[in-house]
Formats: C-alpha cells, structure tokens, sequence
C-alpha cells in the first residue's frame, strides 16, 4: 500500500533547543500548520517538541559531516524539497573591543555567520527544487529565514564580537536575497529584539568577566553587568514566534524583506531609519557606566 504524501509546506529551523527562540519557533510553524523539521546538536533538548508530534532532528550547524547527514535525511522525508530554511541557531560573547581573545571571536562568527552559510549552500537545492513545483502560473516561492537581530544595526557596548556578527549575517542575507530572486527563493532578514531566552546564560556561562588588565577595571561593576546581558524588558518567545510566523506564513508569495519583532524591535528600526548616525552614542556610554570612566581614572 503507498503512502499519502505529506502536503503540509515544510520548514527546517535550527538551534531548536528548549528555552531557545528556535524552540518556540518550531512550535509556532506547527501551530501554523507547517512541516516542521526542528534541528539541535542534542536531540534530547527538544523533547518537547517530540511531544508535540514535531520531527526532531540532529544537526550541528558547525559540523560539515552533521549538515550533510541532515540534508540526506530531509531528502528521505520529503522526496527531495524543502519550502523553508530558518538559519536561527547562534551564540554570543560579550567582551570590550580592547580585551577581545580573537579565537573566541572567530568561532563566534564561525557559528553566527558561516553556519549560516554552509546550512543554506547544503540546503538550497531542496530550496530550489521546492521553488519550481507546480505550473509556471502558479509557483510557490521557498524562503530562507535568517534571524540576524536587532544588534545587527543598533550597538551595546561591550557586544561588538556579537554585533559584528549579526551585522555580517545581515548583509549575507541581503546578498542572498537579490541573489536567489530569479529562482523564486525569498530571503527574509528576521530582526529580534530583546526576547526571554537562555542565550546569556548558555554563553561565557552566563559570567561574562573582565580580565584583570583590562583598562575598564574602574568601572568593572557596570561593565560586567553589561556583558552579563542587563536589559530586564523583554518579550515572551511564544508572542515573538507566533508574530514572527504570522507575518511570515499570511504573506509567504510576497515575504516581507525585513522583519522586526521583540521588545525594542520597532524603537530600534525607527531610530535607524531617522536619526543621524551616533546619536545614542551617549545614551549607550550612560546605560552601560562608561561616563563614569573618566572621573575614576583620575580618583
């Protein structure tokens, strides 16, 4: 007896483990009625989402030997296509420029910027196979949603590894965009602002230090808790997914090239749009205790 094939248009989202934004993104996509495949290094940190009748996979983003075993499972799934890809697994670090450990930074961007890469290059011809179903009337577009931040425009003191980051994944998302156009293969740059998550804690263990020669030792209190991650307003990961979904799914023909979603998403985006740029150099030098730098220099 053949089997009835799965009609649901289907998503792969990476860095799907609990208390993450890829988490709640896979529960968003199914709620949607999607194909959800959620991906993790350990597979074990989805059983949620296993319960929810969601296909969990394995897939280490920064494993070339992972990212092929997963694309060759998606093809057995799927017979061969897959309508979404959402590069969403990432890391950060929060050090001052001056005290930056450059192996550190570079296996940041190996997470944040090349899996980003890698995923989609490996991926894409399933994408392209997707975007060419059905009668030329009629095509469907694949997406790739890349989850680039806020902090890929607005600066932190303190985050510049992560920013930078960020603000490279987001120009690799416009290039991917204009780029994959003529093969119906969309590109949405996903603009999180602040968002309940263990990500602060999954990274530097959650203690961001300051090394002991490090120039911002007068103010190494504020500065630490700056790199710890102190923004106490932020939005739910099931209200930021399920906004994030509805303005992917309602408007898939036709995607939006920029989503900005989270606490501080639209302030974020405004301030970019219209202000000159510098203007909350200051404001950032206060939150963070560098204004206090310079009069305990000299105590």
């Amino acid at each position: 007896m053949s089997t009835v094939a799965d009609q649901r248009r289907s998503v792969l989202i990476t860095g799907c483990s609990q208390n993450g934004l890829g988490y709640a993104m896979a529960v968003a996509f199914h709620n949607a009625g999607l194909r959800v495949f959620a991906t993790a290094r350990d597979p074990t940190r989805m059983s949620g989402l296993k319960d929810l009748g969601i296909e969990c996979l394995k897939l280490d983003v920064c494993d070339e030997e992972s990212i092929l075993e997963c694309v060759e499972e998606i093809k057995r799934l799927t017979e061969g296509g897959l309508d979404c890809l959402a590069n969403n697994a990432g890391g950060g670090y929060n050090m001052p420029v001056s005290d930056i450990a450059v192996d550190e930074a570079k296996a940041l961007f190996d997470l944040n910027v090349w899996s980003y890469i890698s995923v989609t290059q490996a991926f894409l011809p399933l994408l392209l196979q997707s975007a060419t179903k059905g009668t030329s009337a009629k095509l469907s577009p694949s997406l790739i949603i890349n989850n680039t931040s806020v902090s890929s425009v607005e600066p932190t003191p303190h985050n510049s590894v992560y920013h930078a980051s960020k603000a490279a994944a987001a120009m690799f998302s416009t290039h991917m965009r204009i780029e994959l156009a003529p093969f119906n293969v969309r590109v949405v740059d996903l603009k999180t602002g602040c968002v309940h998550s263990k990500f602060h804690a999954n990274h530097q263990a959650g203690n961001a230090s300051l090394p002991s020669t490090s120039i911002y030792q007068p103010v190494k209190d504020e500065t630490e808790s700056a790199m710890r991650g102190a923004f106490p307003h932020r939005e739910d990961p099931e209200k930021w997914a399920k906004d994030v979904v509805r303005d992917i799914v309602r408007n898939w023909n036709n995607p939006p090239k920029e989503v900005w979603k989270g606490t501080g998403a639209w302030r974020t985006w405004f301030a970019n749009s219209f202000f000159p740029v510098g203007w909350w150099d200051e404001s950032w030098r206060r939150a963070v205790g560098l204004h206090l730098l310079k009069g305990r220099l000299h105590c």
